[in-house]
This record gives structure tokens, C-alpha cells and sequence, in this order.
């Protein structure tokens, strides 16, 4: 039988910020809601939209579900996926290396989730691999209203977020 998704024991869920990341937030908690072990999140940076940075939004987002603020890590750093991926991993080595996370096997790959779009998650998927010699790197498709998968096309909005997209994948 297969894992799904919420059977993962995460280490580490990193969550893409966007304009719009509180929904991303907001399904990390709708995975983690019945679990007794929350994995620390790393709340990456991205851009400064409506004078707040990314990261503050998604941890706001976090503390309103009563997910606990010292499991909350800042990204403070990246301008762009790629950079969010590459900092975001950094940070998590550097947390290992101080012993400030202990694992009770050492010898295993560390389970890290990705949170974003649906829509990203190829492009994410693609930056991810190679680090996948080092880390269990798992992608977890999140929709907000403007990119749903039903709804998507439905609007000039949804449809150039997904066309943009789609630009970068090819590029």
C-alpha cells in the first residue's frame, strides 16, 4: 500500500510564500490538525506585498490555529523559489548541526514537506531534486480560490497566474 501525504512523519514543512500564502498555511493545518507531533515549519520569505513580508503572513496564519510559535522558523532571505528552496535547507542543516533538533535515527534521510501551489508544484518539484540524495523531499499541492483545479480557467486572474507559470516551466 501506498503513503498518502498525512501518513509522512515530517521533520521539516517548508511553506512557500505568495502573494496570497495564508491558504498554503492554512492546509498545512488542515494536514497536521488530528496529529499529536507537529514538525517545524519553515516559513519562507518571498516578496513584500501589502507592506508584509510573506513569512509574517503565513506565521500569522499558523499562530491562529494554535500552532505553537517555537515550531515556527523565518526564511528571512530568498527573493524566489529557487532561493526559498536553497535557504530554507541551509536553515534546516544548520539546525541539525546545533543538536537543536534530535532525531532517533541519525542514519535516516530527514522527511522534509514542501507546501505551495498546485500549479508550482512541478517547478518545485524540478528545484527539489537535487537535494533528494539528502533529504526525503515531498511536494504538497495546496489551492487557493484562484487557482483551484476546477475553477482556474474560469477567471482572466486564475488563468494568467497558471499561463505564467507555465512560461517559467518551460524556460
Amino acid at each position: 500500500m501506498n503513503n498518502t501525504v498525512t501518513d509522512i512523519d515530517f521533520d521539516f514543512v517548508i511553506i512557500l510564500g505568495s502573494s496570497k500564502c495564508e491558504y498554503r498555511a492554512e492546509y498545512f493545518c488542515e494536514l497536521y490538525k488530528n496529529k499529536n507531533k507537529i514538525p517545524y515549519i519553515i516559513a519562507s520569505r518571498g516578496n513584500r506585498f501589502s507592506g508584509e513580508y510573506e513569512y509574517n503572513k503565513i506565521a500569522n496564519t499558523l499562530k491562529k490555529y494554535n500552532i505553537p510559535e517555537n515550531k515556527i522558523i523565518f526564511e528571512k532571505k530568498a527573493k524566489n523559489s529557487r532561493q526559498n528552496i536553497i535557504y530554507s535547507l541551509k536553515i534546516i542543516k544548520k539546525f541539525i548541526s546545533k543538536r537543536k533538533y534530535n532525531r532517533t535515527t541519525k542514519n535516516e534521510k530527514l522527511n522534509i514537506g514542501i507546501i505551495t501551489a498546485g500549479f508550482h508544484s512541478v517547478r518545485i518539484n524540478n528545484l527539489a531534486e537535487k537535494y533528494r540524495s539528502k533529504y526525503n523531499i515531498e511536494i504538497l499541492s495546496a489551492y487557493g480560490e484562484n487557482t483551484a483545479k476546477e475553477t482556474w480557467y474560469r477567471t482572466y486572474n486564475g488563468y494568467k497566474i497558471i499561463m505564467d507559470e507555465l512560461s517559467k516551466n518551460i524556460q
